[in-house]
């Protein structure tokens, strides 16, 4: 949810490309993924 009204902003992953760009997940912040089958997500952080 990105809007005080509710709304929502949404990425689409297809053909090797993010639309409408990359999305950016912070620490501690929540998200859906909706997917057709499973697979490993992996985001690099550094605490320093």
């Amino acid at each position: 949810m990105t809007g005080t009204d509710g709304s929502y902003t949404t990425y689409t992953y297809s053909n090797g490309a993010w639309s409408p760009s990359q999305p950016t997940i912070s620490l501690g912040e929540a998200f859906w993924s909706n997917k057709a089958k499973a697979v490993v997500w992996r985001q690099n952080y550094s605490a320093w």
